[in-house]
């Protein structure tokens, strides 16, 4: 295993020269490889996912409530579906509408 600096040249570079068989990123990263290299396909399986976090300072429960209320609704509009078929990014999934449930304060 080698790592591999973000240098989309040598990414495109190492598989076409058979230096490699195999290169891992984020999705956003391979579909644009795969559209721009011969040859090159995504697995649909996930390498790695990354969790996101939004941080709501202690002690702000109207803060808190309206980062609720806002994923809440981007959650069962659609939204995300929307977007990520809209970015052309391959293999990625927003996670069923109405799945996600509100963080409550300590």
């Amino acid at each position: 295993m080698i790592e591999v600096d973000n240098n989309p040249a040598e990414i495109k570079r190492l598989p076409q020269a058979k230096e490699i068989d195999a290169f891992g990123a984020n999705r956003q990263r391979l579909t644009k490889l795969m559209t721009d290299t011969a040859r090159v396909r995504t697995l649909p399986d996930n390498l790695f996912g990354v969790p996101q976090t939004i941080i709501v300072p202690k002690g702000q429960p109207e803060a808190l409530a309206e980062v609720n209320r806002f994923i809440g609704d981007k959650s069962v509009s659609g939204f995300l579906r929307r977007a990520i078929e809209s970015s052309g990014v391959i293999g990625l999934e927003a996670a069923p509408a109405g799945s996600w449930q509100p963080l409550v304060p300590d």
